[in-house]
This record gives structure tokens, C-alpha cells and sequence, in this order.
């Protein structure tokens, strides 16, 4: 288990109130944390799937200065990064995918749905599933700990890879001539 899934897993499990799944109510301020926390007085975070790789820049940078610094980021610190940089993700599915957010009552299982039914094409094979889900607290903690290793994550890739399933119309259905 990698560093910050086990803190958000250990924050879940004691009934940290930063544990919790994240509401869609709770989706602007944290987005306006992030930008201030990001310093992105430019608006390069603006929910277009093209944001994704600035947010990657940006949390890179971050942890930069944290490293120039000499700065340790806190327990409490990374989880709230987290639950912001899970609300920004989720929010640019919502609003380009016409996702759906769904709480399984922690930030682990804060998620993204796509109504299906959706096809799943991949390595040529295509498969029909009931839904799309992208789970944002993994995607989340994914990230920063790709950042913290030293690697910009690739989140416009991760987006990619999601809406790589479609949803499609099922066929009406034909009568027969009578």
C-alpha cells in the first residue's frame, strides 16, 4: 500500500473529518483552496481536460518548494491536498463527461460515475458494462505520490483512459411488420 492511500485509509477508518467522501457541495471551496494553495492567479485551472497537465505542473512545483524549503508536509496537510486535487478531478469529469459524483461515505470511495451503458474498448476487445466509475481518491492519492517519487503524473492520460470507455445508445428496438 502506497503512502497516501495509507493515510487516507488510516484517516477513514478513525473518523477524521478530512476521511470523509466528498459531497458535491463541498466541490468549489475545495477547488479554491487548491488554486490558492497552487498560486494559480492565471486561471490555468479552469475544469478543461487540458487543466489536467497544468494541475500536474503545479503540484510538481509545489512539492519542489516544499523540498527547497526543508519542508515536511504534515499527515493532516496531505489529506487535505488530496480531497482538493480529488474535487478538481471529479469536477472536470462533471463538467466535460457529465459524470455523476457518488459517496461511498469516505474519500477512498469518492467517485466518479458515468451512466452507461457504457462500451469498453480496450486492446482491440469491446466490452458492455452498466456504468463507468473513476475513483477520484485514488486518482488522488495516485498523484501526489508520483509527485513525491519524483514524476510528473499524467492525469491528462488518466482522464483519457476513463472516457475511454463511451457510453452508448442502445438500438431501438425494431417491430416486427405485422
Amino acid at each position: 500500500m502506497r503512502e497516501t492511500e495509507r493515510l487516507i485509509k488510516e484517516f477513514a477508518h478513525s473518523g477524521h473529518p478530512l476521511g470523509r467522501g466528498i459531497t458535491p457541495e463541498e466541490v468549489p471551496p475545495l477547488i479554491e483552496q487548491l488554486a490558492e494553495r497552487l498560486g494559480d492567479s492565471s486561471r490555468r485551472l479552469n475544469l478543461t481536460p487540458s487543466s489536467l497537465k497544468a494541475l500536474s505542473k503545479l503540484l510538481v512545483d509545489l512539492h519542489s518548494t516544499f523540498v527547497k524549503q526543508n519542508e515536511a508536509i504534515g499527515d493532516v496537510e496531505t489529506i487535505q491536498l488530496v480531497r482538493e486535487v480529488a474535487a478538481y478531478i471529479g469536477q472536470v469529469f462533471v463538467v466535460n463527461t457529465r459524470g455523476q459524483w457518488r459517496n461511498s461515505g469516505d474519500l477512498w470511495g469518492t467517485e466518479i460515475v458515468l451512466a452507461g451503458p457504457v462500451e469498453g474498448v480496450k486492446t482491440g476487445e469491446v466490452r458492455q458494462y452498466r456504468n463507468s466509475v473513476a475513483s477520484l481518491g485514488q486518482i488522488a492519492a495516485s498523484t501526489w505520490d508520483a509527485v513525491i517519487a519524483g514524476t510528473e503524473p499524467k492525469l491528462h492520460r488518466v482522464y483519457q483512459n476513463v472516457i475511454a470507455t463511451r457510453a452508448v445508445e442502445k438500438p431501438p428496438k425494431r417491430q416486427a411488420n405485422v
